[in-house]
């Protein structure tokens, strides 16, 4: 929640307001699916290999009679990046702050400091959900898009849930050559996914394990490496600040993306999505700075990134709607 910084009488509502909700960095899958790689400079170019030039297949590579081996050459097509400046701010009172300390034992300004990161951070989670499950990047007409959500709804236990992942990866493959064993969903559509009667066999004994470990187990079952498995939600209510709660996903249950996730801090590496950090400006994906205001006798904390999250090529991946 906000403090408001006309605040002069102790509340002792505060000391419980901080625990309302659970910060944890765990329920975000952002870093996961749209690695960070670190640039020198605000904007540029980088150069991608195409995926033509890497998969050609010469028809002769024999060395010839004079002793020379042919030669070959690649091409590369340029892809832009742009970071730009995000980032939160809040202003506590001097006298506020001491006294919350004072009063209650609250460390106001490592709370503000946990609001201002998480507020950044989910702002950056919304945005590569946003990109990854975009319809018009990703669409029949592109050959990125399948929609299974009227032949082959998840939420139905009886779906065939592996083949839909299998054509998945045959489109990306058929594009770049590459198979994608990486998915993204909603964890809400995971527990789609511990409910169907195709998967319940693979699952057999382990329904009580925690989430992870059934990550580990259902993964291999669907035919990927890795499950990334979103929960991070934001308060859906209007108002700033809003008084009420409403729970809304930022990775919707109705989509689940199966990608190829580059690993390396290269962006020539084969990958959907990129994290691009400026980190002359911004060292840390998401920054967190403190200062005082004499003007208005108050401590200000800022959290901050700068950055540009890009679809490397929308080819390394397949968007499928399945609710």
């Amino acid at each position: 929640m906000a403090i408001s910084q006309s605040h002069s009488v102790g509340r002792a509502d505060l000391a419980q307001a901080f625990m309302e909700t659970a910060l944890d960095e765990s329920h975000y899958v952002g870093e996961a699916v749209s690695p960070t790689i670190t640039q020198g400079k605000r904007a540029g170019y980088f150069p991608a290999i195409t995926r033509e030039s890497i998969s050609h297949l010469p028809a002769n590579i024999q060395r010839s009679t004079d002793g020379a081996y042919r030669r070959t050459n690649f091409q590369t097509e340029d892809k832009e990046f742009r970071t730009e400046a995000y980032g939160m701010e809040m202003a506590l009172d001097d006298h506020q702050v001491a006294e919350l300390q004072r009063d209650y034992g609250i460390d106001a300004d490592e709370a503000a400091a946990k609001i201002v990161f998480h507020h950044v951070l989910r702002v950056h989670e919304k945005r590569i959900a946003d990109a990854f499950f975009n319809t018009t990047t990703f669409s029949a007409g592109n050959g990125n898009f399948t929609d299974v959500s009227g032949s082959n709804p998840w939420g139905t236990v009886g779906s065939d849930i592996i083949s839909t992942i299998q054509a998945a990866q045959e489109a990306v493959f058929d594009k770049c050559g590459i198979i994608p064993m990486d998915v993204v969903m909603n964890w809400k559509v995971f527990r789609d996914l511990l409910r169907n009667t195709q998967l319940r066999g693979v699952v057999g004994d382990n329904r009580d394990k925690t989430i992870q470990t059934m990550q580990s187990i259902i993964a291999p079952a669907i035919g990927v490496e890795r499950i990334h498995i979103a929960h991070a939600v934001y308060n859906g209510a209007t108002g700033a600040p809003a008084s009420t709660f409403t729970a809304s996903n930022i990775w919707s249950t109705s989509y689940a993306q199966v990608f190829v996730n580059g690993t390396s801090g290269d962006l020539g590496t084969p990958r959907l999505g990129a994290t691009v950090l400026f980190d002359a400006v911004s060292p840390l994906r998401v920054n967190v700075l403190e200062y005082e205001s004499q003007e208005t006798s108050s401590h200000i904390t800022r959290a901050y990134q700068m950055v540009d999250d890009i679809v490397v090529d929308s080819a390394f991946g397949h968007l499928l709607q399945i609710a």
